[in-house]
């Protein structure tokens, strides 16, 4: 809404905080896309700085009514305490970002304090990052390929594309490693425009029937880089057909802009690229999306999957997720499928598919293949044989 709006916004910040009773003497001032508070607690045992905090974050309870409209703050805090960590202004303000870092690590609306593992983990983590550029640059990822099994028929339907790094030191590391480091930076686009690559290159390469699921991150949908126009590029390079990829996002990606990432969803499948909601099930607001957007496939979190067999809620969820969405004419996927047990309520459930270590654990490019090859209707496995 512009730098005017913003001004304003965060005048009327300054102006609650400096209108308000701490009980001690604070300071507030603005340093760079943060404000600084400085508390001088020569009362530390008659007012704990718990209870400060607790009042700067009632500042923000509040909506802040603007000429413009309504405007709802969340805020995190980081908190350096003077001498432990730090004798200097410097130093003080390192530790209390530090400290901020790690409590939006946690959520909104939350405090940490800094600590000697919060430190260590901002350091292991800044240096996780600056190696990750290292590894784009040296060729340090690779994909494994995870099968996805029609529950009526036993055949091998498509495969999902699986990042994996391997790192020098650590080994092979996973999705969860390091994706969520890489999304601060706008290195997430990078890794996503190498995995597209990657999945193209390996249809072309074993010249692969299947479709491939890639999943795409929050930051690839934004206003500035066009996804759209990178992937069609690319599908050209390697003469691929559309049919043959299909895009996984997550349910809690809907959340930031449901109107924006709806249209461009939207725009993808009149390409006939099919779309896959991902994690359905774990967000707030998980049967509203479906009012915007209708995806092709719906996957059941696994968090469902693995209950299923001993929570009678987790049961009806599943029940409940696999009949709205035949109705919305998706289909329906099940994931992190381990035991015949959960294969067998899903079968009579109805659900469509089912992905997990059940069926195989994601898998290089080559032992997919020799999978696939070996397995196109699953005869030689215990899958088919309780299927029949």
């Amino acid at each position: 809404m512009g730098h005017h709006y913003g001004d304003v916004l965060l005048q009327m910040i300054a102006h609650r905080l400096q209108n308000t009773d701490f009980g001690i003497s604070a300071t507030f001032a603005r340093l760079g896309d943060t404000f600084v508070t400085v508390i001088y607690n020569d009362k530390l045992k008659e007012i704990k700085s718990d209870v400060i905090i607790e009042k700067i974050f009632s500042v923000f309870k509040q909506p802040f009514i603007t000429e413009y409209q309504s405007v709802n703050l969340d805020i995190n805090i980081g908190i350096a305490e003077y001498p432990k960590d730090g004798g200097d202004a410097d130093t003080l303000i390192k530790s209390g970002y530090s400290a901020l870092y790690a409590a939006k690590r946690i959520g909104i609306n939350t405090y940490q304090y800094n600590t000697p593992s919060i430190k260590k983990l901002v350091i292991d983590e800044f240096k996780l990052q600056n190696q990750l550029y290292e590894a784009l640059a040296n060729d340090e990822f690779i994909l494994h390929y995870q099968p996805i099994v029609n529950l009526k028929t036993g055949n091998i339907t498509s495969v999902e594309a699986l990042i994996r790094w391997q790192h020098p030191e650590k080994g092979l590391l996973l999705p969860g490693d390091f994706l969520a480091i890489a999304e601060q930076t706008n290195l997430i686009n990078s890794i996503g425009e190498w995995v597209i690559q990657e999945v193209c290159r390996f249809i072309n390469k074993y010249q692969f029937i299947l479709p491939v699921s890639i999943n795409i991150s929050i930051n690839q949908l934004n206003e500035v880089y066009d996804l759209t126009d990178y992937i069609n590029k690319t599908l050209a390079q390697f003469n691929i057909k559309h049919e043959l990829i299909q895009f996984e996002i997550t349910e809690n990606m809907m959340m930031y802009n449901i109107e924006r990432i709806s249209s461009i969803l939207q725009n993808l499948k009149n390409q006939n690229f099919r779309i896959l909601l991902d994690d359905f099930g774990t967000g707030f607001s998980s049967f509203s999306y479906l009012k915007y957007f209708y995806p092709d496939f719906i996957k059941i979190d696994k968090s469902f999957v693995q209950n299923v067999m001993h929570s009678t809620k987790d049961a009806a969820i599943t029940r409940t997720i696999i009949r709205i969405s035949h109705d919305l004419g998706s289909i329906v996927i099940a994931e992190g499928v381990e035991k015949i047990e959960q294969l067998r309520f899903l079968r009579n459930a109805d659900c469509d598919a089912i992905q997990g270590y059940f069926i195989s654990r994601p898998l290089p490019a080559d032992h997919l293949i020799q999978f696939y090859s070996s397995n196109t209707k699953l005869k030689s496995t215990t899958v088919k044989s309780h299927l029949l």
